[in-house]
């Protein structure tokens, strides 16, 4: 199964928050089940965003996965232009059926989409 990589805070965000599109600056064209990697760099900006701008709670830094597998969620389609407040792109994959892993699968993420076995995370 395909996966992507993303800064905590922004995994808690889809699973907790209801965000709804992942930013990009790149287009690859992927649709269909997606597993969410934890990556292990922090994005102090986007806790700041999440928490200042929107007014949303988001856990401090060490209550996050870092360096795991976190969960899956389905991409639908991939636009330019998104009437929600997570969308800030140029280019945003759409998020629907957000499903968090009971626990964290420790797993090196990558660049871009990558790819993942599924018996990595057949026993979540």
């Amino acid at each position: 199964m395909k996966a992507i990589s993303l800064k905590p805070p922004w995994p808690y965000a889809i699973f907790h928050l209801s965000k709804d599109v992942e930013n990009r600056t790149w287009y690859r064209e992927h649709y269909g089940p997606t597993i969410i990697h934890a990556s292990r760099r922090w994005d102090e900006a986007g806790y700041y965003f999440i928490k200042d701008e929107l007014g949303l709670y988001v856990p401090s830094k060490h209550l996050h996965a870092h360096g795991a597998l976190v969960g899956t969620v389905n991409i639908y389609g991939i636009v330019k232009e998104f009437g929600s407040k997570w969308f800030f792109g140029p280019y945003g994959y759409l998020l629907k059926d957000p499903e968090e892993f009971k626990q964290p699968i420790p797993y090196r993420g990558e660049r871009g989409f990558f790819e993942v076995a599924d018996e990595t995370i057949h026993n979540r």
